[in-house]
């Protein structure tokens, strides 16, 4: 995985463990617990070069994730 903050354009504080597929990218958000392990794992799928995106899980109401 990535941190983010090295990543131009992303929110410090996030962690992007980069494309899964080409049209699939998982972002780690920075709430470890019980239930999430390390994170909520959010998903953003789109087909490539779209302007368009679906969010799968966005994790919590937080500005840096």
């Amino acid at each position: 995985m990535t941190d983010a903050a090295a990543l131009p354009g992303q929110p410090r504080g996030t962690v992007v463990s980069g494309p899964a597929t080409a049209r699939a990218v998982n972002v780690l958000a920075p709430n470890p617990s019980a239930m999430t392990l390390d994170g909520t794992n959010t998903w953003i799928v789109a087909e490539p070069d779209s302007d368009l995106a679906v969010v799968i899980d966005p994790g919590p109401l937080d500005d840096v994730h």
